[in-house]
């Protein structure tokens, strides 16, 4: 599991709810430590903000759709309007999306049902 957060408190508050959920979760700050880190593993799920320093999640996600095509669901998270993340969700092909804040148990249940989907080509 990669959770992609710029946020350092968010990104070890979700890390800790994961872990503690029992996923074996890396992080990443950026979009390119995000790339680079999927191009060396491929993760089970990415939970990714859309919002990030370096670009915006739709590059991540287009990254790793070149790499693994719908093989590793992506979760979207961000501030945005929920309607424009929903439609931002559908465009990148994400299996869900969460705006923030959050509830942590609602994030680790979304994070679980879409590693237990089936592969979708």
């Amino acid at each position: 599991m990669l959770v992609v957060e710029d946020d350092a408190n968010l990104q070890r508050a979700i890390r800790t709810g994961l872990e503690r959920a029992g996923f074996i979760v890396a992080t990443a700050g950026t979009g390119e430590g995000a790339v680079h880190w999927s191009s060396q593993v491929q993760p089970h799920a990415i939970l990714l903000d859309m919002m990030l320093p370096d670009t915006d999640g739709r590059s991540v996600a287009a990254a790793i759709r070149e790499r693994y095509g719908a093989q590793v669901p992506i979760v979207l998270v961000s501030g945005i309007q929920r309607l424009a993340l929903r439609s931002i969700a559908r465009d990148i092909g994400a299996f869900d999306y969460l705006t923030k804040p959050f509830v942590l148990s609602e994030l680790v249940e979304t994070v679980r049902r879409s590693i237990d989907q089936p592969y979708r080509s």
